[in-house]
């Protein structure tokens, strides 16, 4: 799927009242924040310092 195609479906689900879009953020820090901040939430990052108050699951190449 295309960055457009799945742009246009949160679009559609997010202005008809059926879905809410994802939270963006800006850099790795302020998506650690908004983890720590929001119950529930899943981030993707590349290296975590604290660990603490989070679930971290390791992916391995």
């Amino acid at each position: 799927m295309y960055p457009y195609q799945l742009d246009r479906i949160w679009n559609k689900l997010t202005y008809s009242g059926l879905g809410v879009a994802p939270i963006t953020v800006t850099s790795p820090a302020a998506l650690i924040d908004a983890v720590r901040r929001t119950p529930g939430a899943i981030g993707y990052v590349e290296k975590l310092k604290d660990k603490k108050g989070f679930y971290v699951i390791e992916v391995k190449s």
